[in-house]
């Protein structure tokens, strides 16, 4: 490992985590680059080098973090479009650090777009193969599931008190809209 790269990695973590210990008593409107370096210890010229502004802190980590939602859902198949949605679902509602930024980053739906992208191929391949639903519609209908559960993921992620997530109520509007369009 080149001394650059660690040096790298230590200065965003350190950046990181200034940012969202300020986070836990200040808005990030009135969080200043300035204020954050002082927590993390660095330079402004520091930070500029690897971001634009705190926002763009945060842009970045929800980004890191779904790419490694992506990561894990590519090596773990699911047996069923709904498998697909509870995987999605548990990854996100136990990824303290996810919920934490989703709470306070302006981006979130933008940043769950590429994971949503990468769910929806896998959801319509897996209505496609256990329906009689053609491809476009199979399209449309596993774009209908995740919008509606993403909705509700980031609402729960951006609520104080977090409740169970409701399952089975998902899993029947999911059963029946697929049973409905498949002719059954």
């Amino acid at each position: 490992m080149r001394k650059s790269d660690r040096r790298t990695r230590y200065t965003r973590a350190a950046i990181v985590e200034a940012l969202y210990e300020k986070l836990k008593t200040t808005p990030i409107h009135k969080i200043s680059v300035t204020e954050l370096c002082e927590a993390a210890e660095i330079n402004r010229s520091t930070f500029y080098l690897h971001y634009k502004d705190c926002r763009d802190v945060l842009d970045q980590q929800l980004e890191i973090i779904c790419d490694r939602m992506i990561e894990y859902a590519g090596s773990h198949p699911s047996e069923s479009g709904f498998d697909t949605i509870l995987e999605m679902w548990n990854m996100i509602s136990n990824d303290e650090e996810l919920i934490f930024v989703a709470r306070h980053c302006e981006n979130t739906v933008q940043a769950f777009d590429k994971y949503m992208k990468s769910a929806q191929k896998r959801l319509e391949q897996q209505i496609m193969e256990s329906t009689t639903i053609d491809a476009t519609n199979a399209m449309w209908l596993a774009r209908f599931i995740l919008a509606g559960t993403l909705e509700v993921i980031s609402q729960f992620a951006i609520m104080d008190e977090r409740g169970e997530f409701p399952q089975k109520m998902l899993h029947t509007f999911i059963r029946q809209g697929i049973l409905h369009m498949d002719g059954q």
